[in-house]
């Protein structure tokens, strides 16, 4: 196989739209993938991201917009004559042939040589761990197992490009963490460009190099995941990467966010103009609790008093949820697995740092957040 530096190939999407009818399920999409990056797709059910998969893999064709891969345009070849492999969440595996036939399928199919399917076909049962296991059918294998045998038959002819449609999407969680860092692995030793979809966001944060949040057809940002986790540019990223307290407001003189009749404090924030509609993102694990208002200590701080209305156990941690008739709102809280001495029904003073707090601008009703009770 190719040296990693050598493997990976820059894509661009440029302008890109698929309209079925009168639908437009992509619209507009530009995307830059470096060579040998690790690329996330991510949104909800219907927001574009498999379509736009489809559309690099050849399946299906654009109805505007141009697709490059180092910098020649792909739209007149054939799905098998762009240089990429595909794994498939159902897998798609031949149930009629063994696992080694089932790698070495894209091999024949290429017409290379015996000795050649041979030893491409060990080297790729290496790197997915599965040695021992070439002689079994699928249906003699475990959906971890399937799924790996599916990844040797996507990198087994040296791709310069793998794309991945929620490969991981039917499978238990430990599997599914164990499988993510095997893919991380595979990414890091062969240096392929990775373009992965996924409606999950945990998956997304843990695996990318950036992440593109897909929302109605259109790419809502894109970064990083520390840039969408701290500075989510709009609130249905605030709600979708990551567990959020979102309260809807208009900018105050000051800078910050006028809810109800408070006014919360924010540190360094972007101007937005005084009177604009906007949202105030508090992520649950910056939200400090007390059992009175008068045991909070920080009077730089944002504070509400309110009630408990329900302590969930989370294992690692506790959420409390929060119901604070001042602002007409609940608020969630998430604490350390310690945690002791406040229940439900009891009142509590509730705070957060103003450097804690994201202002976004505008509101969007129809996101949710950990502490909404509709």
């Amino acid at each position: 196989m190719r040296h990693a530096a050598e493997r990976g190939a820059h894509v661009r999407l440029a302008g890109v739209t698929r309209r079925f009818g009168d639908f437009d399920a992509v619209r507009d999409v530009d995307l830059d993938i470096a060579a040998g990056e690790f690329v996330t797709l991510l949104g909800p059910s219907g927001s574009g991201k498999t379509t736009t998969l489809n559309m690099v893999a050849g399946f299906i064709q654009p109805t505007a917009g141009d697709i490059e891969v180092d910098g020649r345009t792909i739209q007149a070849l054939p799905p098998h004559k762009r240089d990429m492999g595909m794994v498939f969440q159902s897998y798609a595996l031949f149930p009629h042939m063994t696992a080694e036939e089932n790698v070495a399928f894209p091999l024949r199919e290429r017409r290379r040589s015996a000795g050649d399917i041979a030893e491409s076909v060990r080297r790729a049962f290496e790197l997915v761990k599965l040695d021992g296991f070439e002689k079994r059918y699928p249906d003699q294998l475990s959906g971890g197992q399937q799924q790996r045998v599916a990844l040797a038959r996507a990198i087994v002819f040296e791709p310069r490009v793998l794309l991945m449609d929620e490969p991981l999407g039917a499978l238990d969680r430990k599997l599914r963490e164990w499988l993510q860092s095997e893919i991380k692995r595979l990414h890091r030793e062969l240096g392929l460009t990775v373009i992965f979809v996924t409606h999950d966001q945990g998956e997304a944060l843990a695996l990318s190099d950036r992440v593109a949040v897909f929302n109605r057809g259109r790419i809502e940002q894109i970064g990083t995941p520390q840039e969408l986790w701290t500075t989510p540019r709009t609130p249905f990223v605030a709600a979708f990467l990551g567990d959020s307290n979102l309260i809807r407001g208009v900018v105050a003189d000051d800078g910050g966010l006028s809810s109800s009749s408070r006014t919360f404090r924010i540190a360094g924030q972007p101007g937005l103009a005084a009177g604009a509609a906007a949202t105030l993102l508090v992520r649950p694990e910056f939200v400090q609790l007390a059992r009175t208002r008068q045991q909070h200590t920080d009077p730089g701080a944002n504070h509400l008093v309110g009630h408990v209305i329900d302590v969930t156990f989370l294992g690692s941690s506790y959420r409390l949820t929060v119901a604070c008739s001042e602002i007409g709102t609940f608020l969630a809280a998430q604490t350390a697995a310690s945690f002791e001495g406040i229940a439900e029904g009891d009142e509590v003073g509730i705070w957060w740092r103003a450097e804690h707090g994201v202002l976004l601008a505008g509101v969007d009703e129809s996101v949710h957040h950990v502490g909404n009770r509709n």
